[in-house]
């Protein structure tokens, strides 16, 4: 979805702003692949730094917006993330798939929201050709 999404980027704001979205929770989803203390830092640093640089480049493109509720579910990546890491120190043994739990939940409805978006986009792009079609 990543891919596809990155390519369509270029050619509207709206994807570009969901490439956003996308890509960040994408990225955050495969942090749990890296589980070795020694890696924890370097994994989280990564990520930061790619949604930063997206997230300027949004900005320096002047068509482009990202809404609030784009934002406030980035956020709430960095806190799924701060909360894996809290929950092995608080939790210990118990429950130890919680914080994979949490991971893979809240990332399936960033990418379904990223999903469902896209294909409304889709939809409205349709029927736009199919109204000039019958136009022209």
């Amino acid at each position: 979805m990543i891919l596809p999404l990155t390519v369509s980027a270029f050619l509207s704001p709206q994807d570009f702003s969901q490439l956003f979205v996308c890509s960040t929770t994408g990225n955050v989803s495969l942090l749990p692949l890296l589980f070795r203390p020694q890696e924890g830092l370097v994994r989280v640093l990564v990520v930061a730094l790619y949604a930063l640089y997206l997230y300027r480049s949004l900005l320096q493109n002047k068509r482009t917006f990202v809404t609030k509720s784009q934002l406030i579910y980035v956020w709430g990546l960095a806190l799924v993330v701060l909360f894996d890491s809290l929950a092995k120190l608080i939790l210990g043994p118990r429950l130890p798939f919680l914080p994979l739990m949490i991971y893979s939940v809240y990332c399936a409805l960033g990418l379904f929201n990223c999903w469902i978006r896209l294909y409304a986009t889709f939809l409205s792009h349709s029927d736009d050709a199919a109204r000039n079609k019958k136009i022209g």
